[in-house]
């Protein structure tokens, strides 16, 4: 556990007057631990937990599957293994509670919008002297301002995304199809030593306004709008890049749409700072887009890192402060059905009074040009 996530789970100790945290979520997990166990994220019944105090990770809780790897990469925290099928994970969690901090009374965080009523009750019934408390909102916020460690670890899969896209639509044109497309995408990924992808989004001609789709059958044909967009991963980080492209050259109605997305996109940016109001970036996004406003998407930007989507979002009623170290995906993203749809994701960190651009392999603001 770094020395920055330590203090600032410890802050959230004290802002709630709680003896310990008992985090349970894989993003939660990872963030205090610095390990990613591989199948607690796809398999959620397949328990862990870690117990943090004021003096960082006391203990951790895994599955007997993932044992030799919780070993391996956990080196400075008692290690405790419940057995899967045998064992109840909610009786192990309890019992490493009590060896490690006694039975009580104890006032313990915990994240109640991931752990199941069903074992939150046998918790409860486990340990009748803790009072728990909900624990999300403070771990969220330590959260936000990344460490060293994971601005370097965003930066690179923000990079290899960006450059996988680039790679992909300079090799694709008319007559390729979008699995070809998705396919070069995900080949760039791992040439580049990038073992884990999530999201990966092909949508061209009449599929380009539909928000989430992977790539399909569909061929390219001359005149077509192109989003892409990958999430390139390592060791539970994630950093999504999105590219908008046209096959042979754009008519004049795209690119006075384009135009509009583009300079929307570059008058939210020149707002973004740490301190700002993010109703006041997604207003002026809204505003800059002009006729296209009414199809903008609800936010503007969100928060990246062990969550595709975390705080602080950019929406026209968030709350989320902006701070020194909090990496956002800006998104400017409208759909016209009937039309098109045009994207740009770009992964950006903000610094002590503004931002520095994490995906810069291609230029977010200009509309990609293939197969002409």
């Amino acid at each position: 556990m770094s020395n920055a996530a330590a203090a600032r789970l410890a802050a959230g100790l004290d802002a709630l007057g709680l003896d310990a945290l008992v985090l349970l979520s894989p993003q939660s997990f990872t963030y205090a631990t610095g390990l990613r166990v591989p199948t607690h994220a796809v398999m959620r019944w397949r328990h862990a937990a870690a117990l943090v105090t004021r003096t960082g990770v006391e203990a951790v809780l895994t599955v007997d599957m993932e044992e030799s790897t919780v070993r391996a990469g956990i080196t400075d925290a008692a290690v405790h293994v419940w057995k899967e099928f045998r064992e109840d994970a909610m009786a192990a969690l309890a019992a490493m509670v009590t060896d490690h901090l006694g039975p009580g009374p104890l006032r313990l965080g915990v994240e109640t919008d991931f752990v199941p009523v069903g074992a939150m009750d046998r918790l409860t019934a486990l340990l009748p002297e803790v009072t728990w408390a909900p624990c999300e909102e403070v771990v969220a916020r330590a959260r936000t301002s990344k460490t060293p460690d994971e601005l370097a670890t965003v930066r690179s899969l923000a990079q290899a995304s960006d450059a996988a896209l680039a790679a992909a639509l300079t090799a694709s044109g008319p007559g390729d199809s979008e699995h070809t497309v998705g396919r070069r995408i995900v080949e760039a990924l791992y040439s580049a030593g990038i073992s884990e992808h999530r999201s990966l989004i092909v949508a061209s001609g009449e599929r380009s306004w539909f928000p989430n789709v992977g790539p399909s059958d569909r061929v390219l044909r001359p005149g077509d709008v192109v989003r892409v967009e990958t999430f390139a991963g390592a060791g539970g980080y994630q950093a999504g890049v999105a590219r908008t492209a046209v096959v042979g050259g754009p008519s004049a109605e795209l690119r006075r749409a384009w135009s509009l997305v583009s300079g929307a996109r570059a008058a939210a940016l020149d707002l973004l700072r740490p301190g700002t109001d993010p109703t006041a970036v997604y207003r002026a996004y809204v505003e800059a887009l002009g006729p296209l406003g009414d199809r903008a998407i609800v936010f503007f930007g969100h928060g990246m890192g062990l969550d595709l989507h975390e705080p602080p979002y950019l929406t026209a009623t968030s709350t989320d402060p902006l701070e020194p170290g909090a990496i956002l995906g800006i998104e400017p993203f409208v759909m016209v059905p009937g039309s098109f749809g045009l994207q740009v994701k770009d992964v950006v960190a903000l610094t002590e009074d503004g931002w520095t651009m994490l995906s810069d392999r291609l230029d977010g603001g200009e509309l990609a040009v293939i197969g002409g």
